[in-house]
C-alpha cells in the first residue's frame, strides 16, 4: 500500500502505466487477452497520475487505445501498422513527460543564507526521529538554513513567512499548496495566491525554488499552474517525487535529494 501511495502521489504511476501499455501492444500478438488488459490497466494509471501535460494528451492516449482495440477485429496489417503507431505515440508521451519530471538531485552554492518556507512537512510535524528535513538539510551540507514553516500553513500564509526573510542574498526553498489542495479552494484561486505569493519572494539576490504538489487524481489544473506560474517567474520547480518521497520514505530521502557546492554560480 505504502509504494502504491508513493507512485500516485510522485506521478510515477504514469510512467509504470505507459510502460504497461507498449508491453501490452506487443504482448497481445501472442496472448490477446493479457495484453488488451495490460493496454487498458496502463491507460488509467497514466490517466490517475495526474501528471500535468496538456489535457489532449490524454485525450489523444484514450482515442489511440480505442483505435488500437478497434484494429484487432480488422486485418493483421491493418492492426500491425496501428499497433506500431500507438507504441511510438505512447514512447513520445513518455518522454516527454520524463524530461519535464525534474532533477533527481540539487546543488546548493555555501555562500548563500537558505530559507525554508512551508507547512507542515517542513516545520517538523512529519518529519522522522531525525528532525525536519530543513533540519536535518543543514547538518548534512553545513548551511545556515533558517526554517520559517508553520503547520497549517496556505499560499496565503506564505506571505507572512515571505516577510521573515531579510533583504539578503539568499535562496529560498517553497514548500506550500498541500493545504489549499486539502481545504477545496478553487484552481483558480489556488493560481491567483501563487502568484501573489511569488510575487512578493522575488528578487534579483534571491534564487526561489519551489516543491511541486503531490497531486491526486483528476487534480491536474493545479500542477498545470503551478509549473506555468513557476516558468513566468522563473522559479525551479522541484519534481512532486521529492514531497512524496517526504511522505513515503522520511526526512533523510528528502535531504538527500540536496548537494552542496561553494559558489552560486
Amino acid at each position: 500500500m505504502g509504494v502504491a501511495l508513493y507512485l500516485l502521489l510522485s506521478g510515477d504511476t504514469m510512467y509504470v502505466g505507459l510502460c504497461l501499455v507498449m508491453v501490452g501492444v506487443v504482448a497481445a500478438r501472442w496472448r490477446s487477452v493479457l495484453g488488451g488488459g495490460l493496454v487498458w490497466v496502463g491507460l488509467v494509471l497514466a490517466i490517475i497520475s495526474a501528471v500535468p501535460i496538456h489535457p489532449a494528451a490524454y485525450v489523444f492516449l484514450l482515442f489511440l487505445g480505442t483505435a488500437w482495440q478497434v484494429s484487432r477485429t480488422r486485418n493483421h496489417k491493418i492492426n500491425q501498422r496501428m499497433a506500431a503507431g500507438f507504441i511510438v505515440a505512447v514512447a513520445i508521451v513518455f518522454g516527454w513527460a520524463f524530461t519535464h519530471r525534474g532533477a533527481s538531485h540539487l546543488t546548493l552554492p555555501t555562500d548563500r543564507a537558505v530559507f525554508v518556507i512551508g507547512d507542515s512537512l517542513s516545520a517538523g510535524l512529519a518529519s522522522s526521529k531525525e528532525g525536519a528535513w530543513p533540519q536535518l538539510l543543514s547538518a548534512r551540507l553545513n548551511l545556515q538554513v533558517s526554517n520559517l514553516a508553520s503547520a497549517g500553513a496556505t499560499l496565503r500564509d506564505g506571505a507572512s513567512q515571505a516577510r521573515a526573510i531579510p533583504e539578503i542574498p539568499a535562496i529560498v526553498l517553497v514548500e506550500l499548496g498541500g493545504n489549499d489542495l486539502l481545504a477545496g479552494v478553487a484552481p483558480a484561486r489556488f493560481e491567483t495566491d501563487l502568484r501573489s505569493l511569488l510575487a512578493t519572494l522575488v528578487r534579483t539576490d534571491r534564487r526561489i525554488l519551489m516543491f511541486e504538489l503531490p497531486l491526486l487524481p483528476f487534480q491536474n489544473p493545479f500542477g498545470r499552474s503551478q509549473r506555468e506560474v513557476c516558468a513566468q517567474y522563473r522559479i525551479i520547480l522541484l519534481p512532486r517525487s521529492w514531497p512524496a518521497r517526504l511522505r513515503y520514505r522520511g526526512t533523510r530521502a528528502t535531504a538527500y535529494t540536496f548537494r552542496r557546492r561553494d559558489t552560486l554560480g
